[in-house]
């Protein structure tokens, strides 16, 4: 080696060893974790949702008169052209 190549090597040593690369340890544990992912059974697909609906009576009243009126809420399951749900959306009237 030259005299200006060992200073050189020694530097590009000592910038390695304190750059904040992945430590070996931390690359194991990495791998482990993944295996665990992997490892994991399938979750089941959760049930499809349903369409449903609540109506409730109620009264209203304003001055001397009395107003009877009823509420619904309710969702509606929208579907593909394969039958599948998509969306299940919610209203009230």
């Amino acid at each position: 080696m030259g005299f200006l190549s060992r200073p050189l090597v020694l530097v590009s040593l000592a910038l390695l060893a304190a750059s904040p690369g992945v430590r070996p340890q931390e690359r194991v544990q990495e791998k482990e974790s993944k295996t665990i992912e992997k490892e994991k059974p399938a979750e089941a697909t959760p049930p499809a949702p349903k369409e449903e609906s609540s109506v409730t009576e109620h009264t209203l009243k304003i001055g001397s008169q009395t107003i009877p009126y009823k509420a619904t809420a309710a969702t509606i399951l929208l579907k593909n052209e394969k039958d599948e749900p998509i969306s299940l959306i919610y209203h009230t009237a």
